[in-house]
């Protein structure tokens, strides 16, 4: 996974292709090939504790940020969107 990540932060076609993803399958398609084998339910539990590693760091009041870890548990679109906007704003990912 960290190679995936390093990837993501340092090749812009692999960001703009995880980017134009809307599902949580469909990043992982793109991401795959930088898996090292990592199977897609291991991917979409490394994505949610990335977001909420994300929305953790923000400086947010304690209910906004209780609401939206508690968004990225229940949906993994919703940890997928908090990546893609670190993403949008440039920000490294580890």
């Amino acid at each position: 996974m960290e190679n995936f990540l390093d990837e993501l932060n340092s090749n812009e076609e692999l960001r703009d292709a995880f980017l134009a993803q809307d599902s949580m399958s469909g990043a992982y398609e793109v991401a795959k090939p930088h898996l090292d084998g990592i199977s897609e339910e291991e991917f979409n539990s490394e994505m949610i504790n990335l977001a909420k590693n994300i929305v953790k760091n923000d400086e947010l009041d304690d209910n906004t940020l209780e609401s939206i870890q508690g968004g990225v548990d229940k949906n993994p679109e919703v940890a997928l969107a908090t990546i893609q906007e670190q993403l949008i704003n440039k920000l490294p990912l580890n």
